[in-house]
């Protein structure tokens, strides 16, 4: 079997064992899936069932507690008349009121109200003689006297301060005229706890909301839920009654803004002729009900990946031992090719130009090979360049020529590599950095030294290396040479003073009242005046002059080449530059000054720090003489000198 077949085939059984891996693990997963779904539908019809449960034992107590106290207002009604006296009723029918609400844990409150809305009969004593005819149970009944039906009115605040549901019946006299309306106020409490019983879950909330809207209990209990008028909030209560369903399900953001399943039930009170009802609802957090299911589906998940990442891991080994084996005949064929095909093939693939060159004598080289990639790097044939090398040397940068020439001399001279950089023209208007690398090949003999190499494009490193240049020497918000370079420059013009004998001056500057420009506008704002300084100074300054920002509101200017006296002027034309250009910010512009203290640099002055300490001192001594002003420090010339110096202003303003 040939190569190229070997290799086909080869590359057929590798796709092949990875797509029966795909395909297996895809069914693993999908099998995972399907389980984990089917698991999830389970405990969601599991929980639907509970909740079905529990309100329905909500409804069936809550209706047996209002079957009771209608019982209880039928035979109040029937007894009324039998418990009136000459003066009102008569002491017992109180005391039989209170051992009723007694024996009936649900039941807060019994009242009897004339046909005028008066209590004139309750177990409580402090609602006697009370008006509530203006509650809605005593409106109704009066407005339709008919002793039917029931009247389950919306749960309100009593005049006690509780919450409360009232249950009342119209009283009918002999003549079939409205004599008053029986009541009963059901207990919140009691119910409370019976909804507390029906909870089986810390995140369970069970309730009961008038079907008008109002809610009268939940466990646990939430003020601000009671609250609510559930018909005005587009909430599942209102889908539930406008369906007239007597049970309902649904799953979704419930009222509490969390994410529950949610089961409803119609307390209707048919039998009892009951005007209004009441809903039952439980609920869970969805989260809670399929957290176990969760953590399961991410420990299957996590298995799953497991097991995928070791039939993968097992697969690329097998594979790799395979191309191994299959690398060891490749390599036994490739033996046969010859020498020259191997190498065309790699200078066909690399991006850089490999050569062979030959040095007979200083000065005369021969170029024996160019690679194909010559014609994308230098924009000429290998033909072209191996019959005339002088012309890639034409499209060198002219500072570079020499350069380049001086390392092929220097490596003929001492039979040894080299490497260099330089600059060259692919055309007028396209320069790129190359580099060449080469060494003495082992077969060179007598005075012919035969080198090889490559060459290569370094464009994109020297622009990187500029930029880190860059990054490290320039201050990135302002533009100005940060600290570091100008220490630098500061320590070099000092040397310089001292060899040469020359004088210079280094100005400190300060922004007055900076941080009272940050407090106003803002620290962007604060970004901008700097940026405006920079330009405003740099505007103001000579090419030789080095500007630098030391931090904060804190910049220095180098003046090489310039007396005391001059840099003095130099600073006031700076001050004044300042002063009379505010900084223009998005809405308003924004004046400022600054503060400028001059220092000389003389041969005696020594270390940059004495000059920058004395340009600082200045400094802050114009800012204690009024700020806005140039101060200018003067030292003798004596290595000792550099911490007696004199303040003067210049040009106050």
């Amino acid at each position: 079997m040939n190569l190229a077949k070997f290799r086909t085939l080869f590359a057929t059984q590798t796709r092949r064992q990875w797509w029966l891996l795909l395909l297996v693990l895809a069914a693993l997963a999908g099998y995972a899936g399907v389980q984990s779904y089917l698991e999830h539908q389970n405990i969601a019809r599991e929980e639907t069932s509970r909740l079905q449960t529990q309100v329905r034992v909500a409804d069936q107590i809550f209706t047996a507690q209002v079957r009771s106290a209608d019982a209880a207002l039928r035979t109040v009604i029937d007894s009324v008349d039998r418990w009136r006296g000459p003066e009102g009723y008569l002491p017992f029918a109180h005391e039989h009121l209170r051992r009723v609400e007694k024996m009936m844990p649900g039941i807060r409150t019994f009242a009897v109200l004339d046909a005028k809305g008066v209590c004139q009969l309750s177990n409580q004593s402090g609602l006697l003689g009370m008006d509530l005819s203006k509650r809605s149970y005593f409106l109704d009944a009066a407005a339709k006297p008919d002793k039917a039906p029931l009247h389950v009115a919306p749960p309100y605040r009593t005049v006690l301060g509780a919450w409360a549901v009232t249950i009342s019946r119209a009283i009918i006299g002999p003549q079939g005229q409205f004599d008053g309306v029986v009541v009963a106020t059901l207990s919140p409490d009691y119910f409370e706890t019976l909804m507390q019983n029906l909870s089986y879950s810390p995140d369970m909330r069970v309730s009961l909301v008038h079907d008008q809207g109002q809610m009268y209990v939940s466990a646990p209990l939430s003020e601000e839920l009671l609250k609510l008028d559930y018909s005005k909030t587009n909430s599942f209560f209102e889908k539930h009654l406008s369906d007239g369903q007597l049970e309902s399900h649904f799953e979704g953001i419930s009222v509490d803004h969390l994410h529950r399943m949610v089961h409803m039930r119609t307390v209707t009170l048919d039998e009892l002729q009951a005007k209004h009802g009441f809903v039952a609802i439980a609920s869970r957090e969805s989260a809670h009900v399929f957290s176990q299911w969760r953590r399961d589906a991410i420990d299957q998940l996590l298995l799953l990946g497991v097991v995928s990442a070791l039939a993968c891991l097992g697969l690329a080994i097998n594979q790799r031992v395979a191309a191994q084996l299959q690398g060891k005949a490749q390599a036994a064929e490739q033996a046969m090719r010859a020498s020259n095909q191997r190498f065309e093939h790699v200078a066909n693939t690399i991006p850089c130009v490999l050569f062979d060159l030959e040095f007979a004598a200083l000065n005369d080289a021969r170029v024996l090979y160019v690679g194909p990639y010559c014609q994308t790097l230098l924009g000429m044939s290998p033909e072209a360049l191996v019959a005339n090398p002088q012309s890639m040397l034409a499209n060198i940068h002219h500072k570079d020529q020499q350069h380049v020439v001086e390392a092929h001399n220097q490596a003929f001279t001492h039979r040894s590599g080299y490497e260099c950089e330089f600059r060259y023209f692919l055309s007028a208007n396209n320069q790129r950095w190359l580099k060449i690398s080469a060494s003495i090949s082992p077969g060179s003999a007598g005075q012919q030294t035969l080198w090889s190499g490559f060459m290569y494009d370094i464009t994109d490193s020297k622009q990187r290396l500029d930029t880190l240049h860059e990054l490290a020497y320039r201050d990135p918000l302002t533009g100005a040479e940060n600290r570091r370079a100008f220490m630098e420059k500061l320590d070099a013009e000092c040397l310089r003073t001292q060899r040469t004998g020359n004088s210079a001056a280094v100005i400190m500057l300060d922004i007055d009242h900076f941080k009272r420009v940050n407090d106003t506008y803002g620290h962007d704002a604060g970004d901008l005046v700097l940026k405006h300084l920079v330009a405003v100074l740099q505007g103001g300054l000579r090419r030789i002059d080095t500007l630098g920002h030391l931090g904060g509101e804190e910049f220095a200017v180098l003046l090489p080449e310039t007396p005391l006296p001059a840099a003095a002027e130099l600073a006031e034309r700076l001050r004044a530059l300042v002063a009379s250009q505010p900084a223009p910010l998005p809405s308003q512009q924004v004046s400022f000054t600054i503060s400028l203290g001059v220092a000389p640099i003389s041969p005696g002055t020594g270390k940059s720090s004495v000059a920058l300490k004395q340009a600082d001192t200045a400094m802050y001594q114009a800012k204690h003489s009024g700020r806005n002003r140039v101060c200018v420090a003067s030292t003798g010339t004596g290595p000792d000198s550099g911490d007696s110096f004199a303040l003067s202003p210049v040009n106050q303003t």
